[in-house]
């Protein structure tokens, strides 16, 4: 009964609340966007975005599911991390991929975003010290003719899309997104996206 909790149960039920919403939105939105993607309609757009601030966005927007798994989350921001892209799929890429590490990192774990620039392309590292991914699954997880549906180390679902259409958002701009993982280590997704487009290289 609610009413026989007091302000802290009521907290950590509240955080427990909002990560699950959080996380059925994902998944719906994860399907509709997968959708627009396999249909051709997915516009690439080419609009200069602060690569940080929207991994920051997409961290504040999962942040629900973090504390109601208690995990400790660092974003090793840097200045002048500019990609051309557009700012919606760039959000969509990492919320994609911080929800995956939330989902598959237990309790009191951690999460990690890091940035690195290099000459035509900035590359983000998300990683966690999740449970970690078979070698045979990691082998085609990236596969867009693969649906992997495993839960979250707490029963959390999944859609079994949101790799493929990650992949997919990417790939649009030229980048890659690839893989390291340990089975009961962690893993760290990696995907770049690129300084400049077209005629506007220096």
């Amino acid at each position: 009964d609610i009413d026989e909790l007091n302000n802290d149960e009521i907290r950590e039920f509240a955080a427990q609340l909002g990560g699950s919403l959080k996380n059925m939105y994902g998944n719906i939105n994860e399907m509709l966007e997968w959708f627009v993607l396999t249909q051709g309609k997915q516009e690439a757009g080419f609009l200069p975005v602060d690569i940080c601030a929207s991994a920051k966005r997409s961290s504040e927007f999962l942040l629900g599911g973090m504390e109601a798994k208690c995990i400790n989350f660092e974003l090793k921001e840097k200045t002048g991390m500019i990609v051309q892209a557009d700012p919606r799929n760039v959000e969509s890429i990492f919320t994609n991929l911080l929800s995956n590490a939330i989902k598959f990192t237990p309790r009191e774990g951690n999460i990690c975003v890091e940035f690195e620039a290099g000459e035509e392309f900035i590359t983000c590292r998300i990683c966690d010290s999740g449970i970690g991914i078979p070698e045979k699954m990691a082998a085609t997880l990236l596969d867009e003719n693969t649906s992997f549906r495993r839960r979250g180390t707490e029963g959390e679902a999944t859609s079994g899309l949101g790799l493929a259409l990650t992949k997919g958002l990417v790939e649009i701009y030229g980048g890659r997104l690839w893989l390291e993982s340990q089975v009961g280590r962690g893993t760290i997704f990696s995907f770049t996206l690129p300084k400049h487009h077209g005629s506007d290289k220096e």
